[in-house]
């Protein structure tokens, strides 16, 4: 008997779910991949779909007389269908949609993957309901998931930098549209953040014409030896700070503090460069001073604002927070640059008997932190540290 190619079988697969949708959808994961990588194979169909198109789809094409059906994960919400035909139990279908009411990976719109999306190809036929999303943004789709599986599923992560670089290296993929996305979906501080690769995974990187392009604007090792590591620098500007609140708490009594950390601020500095990030600090700066607040001081610790102050109590206090956080997020800053907004988390909290300037500090820097993974823009600062484990350098770095 003649070996099955799975992935042929897949694809015939598509042509029939073709028939018996109604509408265009979206198909991500490997089989998308392959309309511009033919190298790139899977049997696996990723289609985006709700549970009830999922499920009328398995009993129009899969009925239980000649298929036998199983769900791997036992999850409505994330399914992954194994359908073995009784008459040739070697055609084995591996249908894994994504489900329309499980939300997807963080800045992944469903929606917006029809953008410049084309119909999925087999044998030189178009399927009108099957659509594969363009190079730029399915790329942009695989360098997320990546991220989100590296830990979890490393052999998938892998599977996803592949796709990638091999996205990226199509006639019709550029770097222009990709930035936009990524600027529309203000992801640059995530990507920032969490692209951080191996020995192993560089190589990987090495098969991208975009990669290797983005490698000329890197300063060579030993240039990049020669600049001030950002900790230290960072555990300077925080010292500063504390001293600086030790000074005021031996002048004054009943003091609070207010922390702001400017949201998207290496996204701004990225997109429109740091002398403008230079001049939205200086001008917070300027606008704490004019705030009308009593007897203060304030230090900036990279895009983070502390402000020590005498304050009569918890209230007086969250009021001059509220204050000073209306003054930064209704500034004019579009007459600074067009379209641009500046807003800040927000913490403040009173001082407690017997506690030093040192863990009083930490206890407003941790309230910042844990909004930026909350997304809670506002709150007053917990009684203790969620973070004993951290010292409040390595807190500050906690980008």
């Amino acid at each position: 008997m003649e070996e099955r190619i799975g992935i042929k079988d897949a694809k015939e697969e598509l042509v029939r779910i073709n028939s018996v949708l109604t509408r265009p959808h979206i198909l991500i994961g490997g089989l998308a991949v392959n309309q511009y990588d033919i190298s790139r194979i899977s049997t696996d169909i990723d289609l985006v779909v709700d549970f009830k198109t999922a499920t009328d789809i398995i009993q129009k094409l899969y009925p239980s007389l000649t298929w036998n059906t199983t769900d791997k994960n036992n999850d409505e919400i994330r399914p992954s269908y194994e359908i073995i035909s009784r008459a040739n139990p070697e055609l084995v279908i591996r249908f894994g949609p994504k489900i329309l009411q499980r939300q997807p990976y963080e800045f992944i719109d469903w929606n917006i993957l029809f953008t410049g999306a084309n119909k999925f190809t087999y044998q030189n036929n178009q399927l009108d309901n099957i659509l594969v999303p363009s190079p730029v943004y399915l790329s942009f789709t695989k360098l997320i998931s990546y991220i989100a599986r590296k830990d979890s599923n490393p052999s998938k992560a892998s599977a996803d930098l592949n796709d990638f670089c091999n996205l990226t290296n199509r006639d019709t993929w550029n770097a222009i549209d990709f930035y936009t996305i990524v600027a529309n979906v203000n992801a640059f501080d995530y990507l920032i953040e969490n692209l951080k690769f191996s020995k192993a995974e560089k190589e990987v990187l090495e098969k991208s014409s975009f990669y290797q392009l983005v490698n000329l604007f890197r300063s060579p090792t030993e240039e990049i030896s020669k600049i001030p590591n950002p900790t230290d620098i960072q555990k300077q500007r925080v010292e500063k700070a504390i001293s600086s609140g030790q000074e005021f708490l031996s002048n004054y009594k009943n003091i609070g503090a207010i922390g702001m950390d400017l949201i998207g601020f290496t996204s701004i500095n990225m997109k429109y460069g740091s002398e403008l990030g230079d001049r939205i600090i200086n001008t917070i700066g300027q606008l704490i001073k004019a705030a009308g607040l009593k007897q203060h001081t304030a230090e900036v610790v990279g895009d983070t604002f502390i402000v020590y102050l005498v304050t009569e109590n918890v209230e007086q206090l969250k009021n001059d927070a509220e204050t000073l956080h209306k003054i930064i997020s209704n500034y004019k800053w579009n007459d600074i640059k067009e379209n641009l907004f500046v807003n800040a988390y927000t913490s403040f909290g009173l001082i407690k008997e017997n506690e030093t300037i040192h863990d009083f500090s930490k206890r407003i820097f941790d309230s910042i932190l844990s909004q930026k993974e909350s997304g809670e823009i506002f709150k007053e600062a917990g009684e203790k540290i969620s973070r004993n484990d951290w010292n409040i350098e390595e807190m500050m770095s906690h980008r």
